[in-house]
């Protein structure tokens, strides 16, 4: 994503720290108790249970659907879409509008699903459970700096809209639409990386069962 974006944007990269580095500035010190004691906690013996991934994969597979179609709906699109208008702010406001609901949509339902994931790995106990424990101290951890950083897309995409109004270049002007999109669903890839992870954890589970 941060890749699409600098191309998008049309800006240079900026260093990056190295993650554990980052990690540790943005985790203070209750949630570093929470992610020690997870760490920590020993699996419970006994006979995990038995949890059907079948209905959560599904899930997982509707929601993703229909996000992107909402992200490609040709409708709303023509709606939201930039017109070459005097003054870019009021041109770029509906598309604004649109990408913020979209944004809004996707962090809703993509929490929803990944808590419904989280509460089927705690209920088949041993190390699904502790992996459910650890999934929900890190997206506490990661998830108020992720959504921070996503909710200023919206202004970094304004001001190269700007941009590209000023210069009056209309092929640039096609090519940043179809960017908006990209970055859409890049945005979407990156909410379902822990969702995958945690749909592969509860199908190994039940494959050893």
């Amino acid at each position: 994503m941060a890749r699409l974006l600098a191309g998008l944007l049309a800006s240079p990269s900026s260093d990056v720290p190295p993650l554990p580095e980052t990690l540790g500035q943005w985790i203070d010190w209750p949630r570093a108790v929470a992610l020690s004691r997870a760490l920590d906690t020993e699996q419970a013996s006994g006979q995990p249970a038995v949890c059907d991934e079948a209905p959560m994969r599904d899930a997982s597979t509707q929601l993703r659907a229909g996000l992107q179609a909402a992200i490609f709906d040709a409708q709303a699109w023509a709606a939201a879409a930039p017109l070459p208008l005097a003054d870019p702010v009021a041109a770029f406001a509906p598309l604004r509008q649109w990408y913020q609901g979209l944004q809004r949509k996707m962090a809703a339902a993509t929490g929803r699903l990944r808590g419904g994931l989280r509460d089927a790995l705690a209920q088949a106990g041993g190390a699904s459970a502790r992996l459910a424990e650890l999934d929900a101290v890190m997206e506490s951890v990661l998830s108020p700096r992720e959504q921070g950083q996503l909710a200023g897309l919206p202004a970094l995409l304004e001001q190269r809209y700007a941009a590209l109004v000023a210069q009056g270049v209309d092929g640039e002007l096609r090519e940043f639409r179809n960017g908006v999109r990209s970055l859409l669903l890049a945005e979407l890839d990156a909410r379902f990386l822990p969702i995958d992870g945690l749909l592969a954890a509860l199908t190994s589970q039940q494959e050893r069962v």
